[in-house]
């Protein structure tokens, strides 16, 4: 038992199949019955970097860091990819670093907490191609 994240380019009817495959592959060498179940959570998803949100984030945390914000692919599970391939709107993962995610050790400095809400304007116009204020702290 356990998660099975995989890239965008990817279905669950894919990984379902891959994991059969292994699944025969342990039976042949262990003589031993292996059931190769998958209960889809989310799909992944891809974003063009030339995204206006995506431009709009990078050109907010530059704007408050003074330092680039890569743009990057992440496997995770999460509600992103609901809003992107069921609902078609353009989403992002973005947040504070810390250590032990989603564990019971979870945490992370306060000073990430911090630029993570600054970052994070209070409103984005997106066909304006701007971002507001956000609190100064």
């Amino acid at each position: 038992m356990g998660t099975r994240r995989y890239s965008p380019d990817l279905s669950a009817a894919d990984v379902q199949t891959a994991l059969e495959a292994m699944g025969k592959q342990g039976e042949a060498a262990t003589r031993a019955t292996v059931d190769a179940k998958l209960v889809r959570v989310g799909d992944g998803f891809r974003l063009r970097e030339d995204n206006p949100l995506v431009v709009l984030l990078q050109r907010a945390y530059a704007t408050v860091t003074g330092e680039e914000l890569s743009f990057a692919g992440v496997q995770t599970v999460g509600d992103a990819s609901i809003f992107m391939r069921d609902g078609q709107v353009p989403t992002v993962y973005r947040g504070p670093g810390g250590e032990g995610v989603h564990t019971d050790l979870e945490w992370m400095p306060v000073a990430e907490v911090v630029r993570a809400v600054k970052v994070c304007p209070r409103r984005w116009s997106i066909s304006e191609g701007n971002w507001a204020r956000t609190p100064r702290f």
